[in-house]
Protein backbone atom coordinates (compact mmCIF):
# COMPACT_ATOMS: atom_id res chain seq x y z
CA UNK A 1 0.00 0.00 0.00
CA UNK A 2 1.46 3.66 -0.71
CA UNK A 3 2.05 5.81 1.93
CA UNK A 4 0.04 9.16 1.54
CA UNK A 5 2.57 11.99 1.47
CA UNK A 6 1.92 14.62 4.19
CA UNK A 7 1.12 17.55 3.00
CA UNK A 8 1.08 19.80 6.44
CA UNK A 9 3.04 20.57 8.73
CA UNK A 10 2.92 20.40 12.18
CA UNK A 11 3.20 24.17 13.59
CA UNK A 12 5.63 23.19 16.47
CA UNK A 13 7.90 21.81 13.17
CA UNK A 14 7.79 25.31 11.66
CA UNK A 15 8.43 27.53 14.28
CA UNK A 16 11.55 25.21 15.69
CA UNK A 17 13.42 25.45 12.19
CA UNK A 18 15.04 29.57 13.32
CA UNK A 19 15.63 29.89 9.94
CA UNK A 20 12.04 29.73 8.26
CA UNK A 21 9.99 32.77 7.29
CA UNK A 22 7.34 32.23 10.04
CA UNK A 23 9.78 31.78 12.90
CA UNK A 24 11.65 35.16 11.79
CA UNK A 25 8.25 36.97 11.30
CA UNK A 26 6.74 35.51 14.61
CA UNK A 27 10.05 36.34 16.45
CA UNK A 28 10.12 40.15 14.99
CA UNK A 29 6.83 40.49 16.12
CA UNK A 30 7.57 39.43 19.47
CA UNK A 31 10.30 42.02 19.61
CA UNK A 32 8.22 44.97 18.57
CA UNK A 33 5.52 44.11 21.49
CA UNK A 34 8.80 44.19 24.15
CA UNK A 35 9.87 47.23 22.64
CA UNK A 36 6.29 48.53 22.43
CA UNK A 37 6.10 47.16 26.09
CA UNK A 38 9.42 49.13 27.07
CA UNK A 39 7.51 52.32 25.29
CA UNK A 40 4.86 51.56 27.83
CA UNK A 41 6.70 51.82 30.35
CA UNK A 42 9.02 54.90 29.66
CA UNK A 43 5.68 56.81 27.88
CA UNK A 44 2.66 56.37 29.08
CA UNK A 45 -0.68 56.33 26.12
CA UNK A 46 -1.99 55.49 23.58
CA UNK A 47 1.63 54.45 21.81
CA UNK A 48 1.96 51.93 19.08
CA UNK A 49 5.35 50.38 18.24
CA UNK A 50 4.49 49.97 14.23
CA UNK A 51 8.02 49.09 13.04
CA UNK A 52 12.16 49.35 14.01
CA UNK A 53 14.07 49.11 10.51
CA UNK A 54 17.77 50.58 10.19
CA UNK A 55 17.75 52.54 13.26
CA UNK A 56 14.41 54.29 12.53
CA UNK A 57 11.52 53.70 15.19
CA UNK A 58 8.09 54.48 13.68
CA UNK A 59 5.37 55.31 16.47
CA UNK A 60 1.75 55.56 16.15
CA UNK A 61 -0.21 57.51 18.08
CA UNK A 62 -4.33 57.91 17.94
CA UNK A 63 -3.64 62.26 18.32
CA UNK A 64 -2.17 64.80 17.28
CA UNK A 65 -1.43 66.17 21.06
CA UNK A 66 0.14 63.19 22.14
CA UNK A 67 2.55 63.15 18.70
CA UNK A 68 3.86 66.32 19.79
CA UNK A 69 4.36 64.87 23.37
CA UNK A 70 6.25 62.40 21.65
CA UNK A 71 8.45 64.69 19.69
CA UNK A 72 9.29 66.24 22.35
CA UNK A 73 10.66 63.60 24.49
CA UNK A 74 12.62 61.65 21.57
CA UNK A 75 15.92 62.07 23.55
CA UNK A 76 14.73 60.62 26.87
CA UNK A 77 12.64 57.96 24.79
CA UNK A 78 15.84 57.54 22.82
CA UNK A 79 17.83 56.77 25.70
CA UNK A 80 15.47 54.67 27.88
CA UNK A 81 14.79 52.30 25.12
CA UNK A 82 18.38 52.11 23.85
CA UNK A 83 18.84 50.82 27.39
CA UNK A 84 17.32 47.36 26.44
CA UNK A 85 19.13 44.85 25.03
CA UNK A 86 19.12 44.12 21.21
CA UNK A 87 15.57 42.51 19.85
CA UNK A 88 16.58 39.12 18.87
CA UNK A 89 19.53 38.92 21.17
CA UNK A 90 20.26 36.25 23.29
CA UNK A 91 21.87 35.65 26.49
CA UNK A 92 24.80 35.42 24.84
CA UNK A 93 24.44 38.63 23.07
CA UNK A 94 23.93 40.81 25.89
CA UNK A 95 26.15 43.31 24.99
CA UNK A 96 24.37 45.09 21.93
CA UNK A 97 21.85 47.47 22.56
CA UNK A 98 19.53 48.75 20.44
CA UNK A 99 20.97 51.97 18.15
CA UNK A 100 17.70 54.34 17.70
CA UNK A 101 19.15 56.85 15.01
CA UNK A 102 15.23 58.44 14.61
CA UNK A 103 11.45 58.05 15.92
CA UNK A 104 9.26 58.80 13.51
CA UNK A 105 5.64 59.58 14.70
CA UNK A 106 2.44 58.76 12.70
CA UNK A 107 -1.07 60.37 13.87
CA UNK A 108 -3.69 57.32 12.85
CA UNK A 109 -7.08 58.58 14.74
CA UNK A 110 -9.74 55.86 14.89
CA UNK A 111 -12.07 57.87 13.14
CA UNK A 112 -15.57 56.46 12.98
CA UNK A 113 -18.19 57.61 10.58
CA UNK A 114 -21.21 59.56 11.70
CA UNK A 115 -24.26 57.84 12.01
CA UNK A 116 -27.44 59.63 10.73
CA UNK A 117 -29.55 60.20 13.05
CA UNK A 118 -32.94 58.27 13.20
CA UNK A 119 -35.82 59.77 11.99
CA UNK A 120 -39.26 58.50 12.38
CA UNK A 121 -41.13 57.45 9.69
CA UNK A 122 -43.50 59.77 8.22
CA UNK A 123 -47.57 58.66 8.09
CA UNK A 124 -48.62 58.49 4.24
CA UNK A 125 -51.53 61.10 4.22
CA UNK A 126 -54.88 59.29 4.14
CA UNK A 127 -55.39 60.12 0.39
CA UNK A 128 -51.81 57.88 -0.35
CA UNK A 129 -53.24 55.35 2.02
CA UNK A 130 -56.25 54.64 0.48
CA UNK A 131 -54.52 54.08 -2.68
CA UNK A 132 -51.83 51.82 -0.93
CA UNK A 133 -54.71 49.76 0.40
CA UNK A 134 -56.30 49.62 -3.00
CA UNK A 135 -53.39 48.57 -4.35
CA UNK A 136 -52.45 45.76 -1.59
CA UNK A 137 -55.94 43.39 -3.21
CA UNK A 138 -54.51 43.11 -6.08
CA UNK A 139 -51.00 42.16 -5.35
CA UNK A 140 -50.14 38.21 -4.94
CA UNK A 141 -47.36 38.02 -2.87
CA UNK A 142 -48.61 37.59 0.15
CA UNK A 143 -45.72 38.76 2.74
CA UNK A 144 -45.73 42.12 0.64
CA UNK A 145 -49.48 42.61 0.56
CA UNK A 146 -49.49 41.99 4.40
CA UNK A 147 -46.60 44.85 4.62
CA UNK A 148 -48.93 47.73 2.46
CA UNK A 149 -51.93 46.81 4.33
CA UNK A 150 -49.52 47.72 7.60
CA UNK A 151 -48.26 50.54 5.81
CA UNK A 152 -52.06 52.23 4.69
CA UNK A 153 -52.91 51.49 8.22
CA UNK A 154 -50.40 53.90 9.31
CA UNK A 155 -51.95 57.23 7.69
CA UNK A 156 -55.49 56.31 9.11
CA UNK A 157 -54.94 57.79 12.47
Amino acid sequence: MARKQKYFKDPAQIFSRPRSRLNRIFSKSQDLVKLQNALRQTFPGEVYVASLSEGILHLITPSASLATRLRYRQKAIKAALEQMPLPGAGSHNRREVLQIMQIKVTVSPNYKLPTAPKRSAIAPSPETARLIAETAQYIEDEPLRKALIRLSRRGET
